[in-house]
């Protein structure tokens, strides 16, 4: 903290951004410093390790840890972990990844990043990840050429088409995949195979969601932009926690719960009242669930 001169950026950051409030100054004149909650190691305060301050911090006082000190380029990317569209600013040194920072005028992530998406990208570069393509030959994996590899996947392809028929095959895209990625994936699967057997894994997670979103609103996919969070009076959160599960976005529902988005006393009673005269489900034998 010798390099600390008081602007006060990491407890704003920390404040206004996240909605930790973290940093707090400790001290007078030249005795002034930032300290973690009440004065206890950062480890055991109410830090989420979103890295916010050490990317705000003007003199190295705060630093993420290992942080280079030249970067070669920037990459504009997606970060691979929730799914929800954060962008990342990936930085390379000797054609290594040694640091990802946020996209300041990201629609979405509005210039954050939560702790996975700003430090988590070690994966990239460990020892025991798969970088080459894998042949299966008689119950034995082998590494493959990418040529080799498209080559054989074609073949067997055509193979099941011939003996089976198109329908015979489904691709599966990914939550995790952009949307770009997804739409070819699809248009493989119907213009060149044939087959309209597309799925991904939200109809298993996201089942009940869209169907009530069918039947209520004619579309099982959200009707709201990120955007209308700030813009929203008041927030329901049902069944889900944004805050671990969609950082970024929780972020965005606690600080506008600070604004003031709150349940009035009025809606609340009436989702006491729905809760308690909603039907309730029966199994296949006709029972109360």
């Amino acid at each position: 903290m010798n390099l600390y001169i008081g602007c006060y950026r990491c407890g704003r950051i920390c404040a206004d951004v996240q909605g930790q409030f973290v940093w707090r100054a400790h001290g007078r004149g030249e005795s002034l410093h930032m300290v973690a909650g009440e004065g206890v190691p950062l480890g055991q305060s109410e830090c989420v390790s979103c890295g916010a301050c050490a990317d705000t911090c003007p003199t190295g006082a705060i630093a993420g840890r290992g942080a280079p000190s030249t970067i070669d380029r920037w990459t504009r990317t997606t970060c691979p972990y929730c799914g929800t569209g954060w962008e990342l600013a990936v930085g390379v040194n000797a054609e290594r990844i040694v640091q990802v920072k946020p996209v300041l005028d990201a629609p979405v992530s509005k210039g954050h990043l939560c702790v996975k998406g700003r430090y988590a990208h070690g994966f990239v570069h460990a020892n025991d990840r798969a970088i080459d393509p894998m042949i299966r030959v008689e119950g034995l994996w082998r590494r493959a050429t990418w040529d080799e590899a498209i080559a054989h996947t074609a073949s067997r392809l055509d193979e099941i088409v011939r003996a089976h028929g198109a329908q015979s095959i489904g691709v599966l895209g990914s939550a995790r995949a952009t949307n770009e990625e997804n739409y070819l994936a699809q248009k493989f699967a119907r213009t060149v195979l044939g087959s309209n057997n597309v799925d991904c894994c939200a109809r298993v997670c996201h089942a009940p969601t869209a169907t009530a979103m069918n039947d209520m609103l004619g579309a099982g996919a959200t009707t709201n932009s990120f955007n209308d969070i700030e813009r929203a009076a008041c927030i329901l959160v049902w069944g889900a926690n944004a805050t671990e599960n969609h950082p970024i976005m929780g972020a965005r529902i606690r600080q506008a719960a600070l604004r003031g988005a709150r349940h009035p006393p009025r809606v609340a009673a009436g989702l006491r009242r729905g809760l308690a005269q909603r039907p309730r489900a029966r199994d296949r034998q006709g029972r109360l669930a």
